[in-house]
């Protein structure tokens, strides 16, 4: 073999160590990269606040028993949830559970709950189904404001014309309450605003002082174009479960945050799903 040749060998061979040599640390840069956005990710998960959820046992159409209450907490608390707000239903010649049986309930729940899952933190509210009388109801504890603060979480009927939206909206902020519209993503007059039609509905709402919260289920399914253009506006506040069972009205929490993780960045994710909801329990303004 000539000098030559011998040099040549031995500089493709030097050459070929340096590529093996770049391709571990480029292999050692993305472990070390996916560590780091898994810690990331895991400091997100589990500082989730529930405000939105039907598992507290026998009070309406969500846990049948304290054992399904117990299940449903373990999945949530599987997903990163740390504080779950119970928000049993009212709805006035429907549902209409009596408060002493919600606080009882909440507090067997509650026990059980500190026993089974230590870290785990409730608190009581109602999901009210607007009416004339709510204001006056919460004043006088017939209902439930979220968490003891004066955040009041608030449903409508799908079909609900907003003039009379605004209405309920201006009777609990009048009252001193701070109103959140509960799952508006099923709402027409909301749905509209990105339609051409009522444009100003959704920002009309905000400027008053209430606050819009989605499903999550909405965030990656069948409603999740209009919960994306709700998040490009800045018209979203939270994200809850309305969690209602085990099965298809369950806990999917995981899946939510796959999917935003896809198209939003750590601090949007730690804002909506952490910062924004504790401030909820806090009492604080958003």
């Amino acid at each position: 073999m000539k000098k030559s040749d011998g040099i040549l060998v031995r500089k493709y061979t030097v050459g070929f160590h340096f590529v093996i040599l770049g391709s571990c640390m480029i292999v050692d840069f993305l472990v070390q990269l996916n560590i780091i956005v898994a810690l990331r990710r895991n400091t997100i998960m589990t500082g989730i606040t529930d405000i939105h959820s039907h598992i507290l046992f026998q009070v309406d159409d969500g846990s049948p028993s304290l054992k399904t209450s117990i299940d449903i907490l373990k999945k949530e608390y599987s997903q990163g949830v740390r504080n779950v707000i119970c928000t049993p239903h009212y709805h006035a010649g429907e549902c209409m559970p009596e408060g002493q049986l919600i606080e009882d309930n909440f507090q067997v729940l509650k026990k059980e709950a500190k026993e089974i899952i230590p870290e785990m933190n409730l608190f009581l509210g109602n999901e009210i189904m607007a009416c004339n009388d709510m204001a006056q109801m919460l004043s006088s504890g017939e209902l439930f404001t979220l968490a003891q603060t004066n955040y009041v979480l608030v449903e409508f009927y799908p079909t609900v014309i907003f003039s009379q939206m605004e209405k309920y909206i201006s009777s609990l902020l009048n009252g001193g309450y701070i109103p959140v519209i509960a799952h508006c993503e099923r709402y027409k007059c909301l749905r509209n605003a990105f339609k051409g039609v009522n444009n100003k509905n959704i920002s009309h709402l905000i400027e008053m002082g209430a606050y819009l919260q989605v499903n999550v289920t909405s965030v990656f399914g069948s409603e999740h174009k209009f919960v994306s253009k709700l998040i490009d506006n800045d018209y979203l506040h939270l994200i809850a479960s309305d969690a209602h069972s085990l099965g298809r009205r369950g806990v999917y929490w995981e899946e939510c945050v796959n999917y935003l993780e896809k198209k939003y960045n750590e601090d949007y994710l730690n804002w909506i799903l952490v910062e924004n909801p504790s401030k909820i329990l806090k009492g604080e303004y958003i």
